[in-house]
């Protein structure tokens, strides 16, 4: 998927970060509950990680040292 293709879907999306290529966004979404005489809202979440205009990874996100290491590893090995 493009980034492109990306926005055309995810509107509520925010950039979290645009660097060397790498850009990634979180997509955010609130449900609302009741349960157990309490309600409020619960927030789920994903990131969305781009490299070079195409989608390269979708998760709850991670620690930015452990992405950092990964995406260094993934550069040296082009």
């Amino acid at each position: 998927m493009s980034i492109a293709e990306f926005n055309k879907v995810a509107k509520n999306k925010e950039l979290v970060s645009l660097d060397n290529g790498i850009t990634v966004y979180i997509l955010k979404w609130y449900n609302w509950y009741d349960h157990d005489g309490a309600d409020g809202t619960l927030a789920n979440y994903r990131y969305f990680y781009f490299k070079d205009n195409k989608l390269i990874q979708m998760d709850k996100g991670e620690r930015a040292t452990d992405l950092k290491i990964k995406i260094d590893k993934t550069t040296r090995n082009l």
